[in-house]
């Protein structure tokens, strides 16, 4: 959806319903998508029913959006991320879960999967949630209970192992 087309529609919302119909079709099934395989189907419908209402409460003093497509879908994930957060202090995919498809895959995933689980456990759950959870090193430092330099460190250092690995 180009900018023009999509500022015209959120200015419109409280106005024509036909406005909020149209941005619903368009977003919600590609937000569900987009969102499904990194916090589930159930997270990821709820973020974008909650995005539409919350759209329709900001859309009238709202600015000129230049790239609306990646603005919805940062909206989106940060409710996803909000609505996660509140029901664990924090939440990082088990191993089962966030590498399952490495395990089956072709050979650099397999090896990629050993290796991370060579990682100490702190150094694994800061790739799990930096890489397919989408956190920042500031939002696992506070779930982890580490100092925001820390995090960075040993994001670095297991990274540098990574690579040593290969």
């Amino acid at each position: 959806m180009q900018a023009k087309e999509f500022n015209r529609l959120l200015k419109t919302i409280k106005k024509d319903e036909r406005s909020i119909e149209i941005l619903y079709n368009y977003f919600y099934p590609r937000i569900v998508v987009r969102l499904s395989p990194r916090y589930g189907k159930e997270i990821a419908e709820n973020a974008a029913q909650e995005f539409f209402i919350r759209l329709v409460q900001i859309a009238e003093n709202q600015e000129y959006i230049e790239y609306p497509v990646g603005w919805v879908f940062k909206c989106a994930e940060n409710i996803a991320k909000q609505r996660i957060q509140k029901e664990e202090p924090f939440f990082y995919l088990d191993e089962k879960l966030a590498f399952s498809y490495l395990k089956d895959s072709d050979e650099v995933y397999g090896d990629l999967y050993e290796a991370i689980n060579k990682l100490d456990s702190d150094s694994q759950k800061i790739l799990k949630m930096f890489y397919w959870e989408g956190y920042n090193q500031n939002e696992i430092a506070a779930a982890l209970s580490l100092s925001a330099a820390n995090v960075r460190q040993k994001h670095s250092r297991a990274i540098k192992k990574l690579k040593k690995y290969f």
